[in-house]
């Protein structure tokens, strides 16, 4: 094997390894803005469940942007500003999506525990996924 292949070879397999370690890092950081104690709030949030995405084929990234909507609002409302400004951060990351989805505000409503556990499980469900189709709701962020 020439030099310039093994070269390639281990440039790619870093590469490789490194864009799921940026994937994981993304879904850990939506993670750590997902509320653990809800403190009695009395928060409705719009909760697309894991059914409702699996049928709409192509609108999982559409979703995710959903959740983080919503999110943004809860922390707004909720004064947590560190957790509004990630958030923020997050939506920001995400690509332009496709309107063809059922828009956010058609999703079943609700509270914000019921919402909470919704988006842990989806989020379970995107760290099986290959790295690639993960990637693709995101931009790629400067390393």
């Amino acid at each position: 094997m020439s030099s310039e292949v093994w070269n390639s070879f281990v440039i790619l397999s870093y590469l490789s390894a490194l864009l799921a370690r940026v994937d994981a890092s993304l879904l850990l950081e939506i993670k750590t803005v997902i509320p653990s104690k809800y403190h009695d709030s009395d928060a409705m949030l719009y909760t697309p469940s894991l059914d409702i995405i699996a049928k709409e084929k192509g609108c999982e990234c559409f979703f995710m942007q959903c959740y983080l909507l919503e999110l943004k609002v809860y922390h707004a409302e909720q004064g947590k500003h560190e957790d509004l400004r990630s958030t923020k951060k997050l939506l920001e990351m995400i690509k332009d999506i496709s309107t063809t989805c059922t828009q956010c505000e058609a999703q079943p409503i609700a509270n914000i525990s019921t919402f909470s556990t919704s988006l842990r499980e989806i989020i379970q469900r995107w760290e099986s996924l290959p790295t690639n189709q993960v990637d693709s709701c995101f931009k790629l962020r400067d390393l």
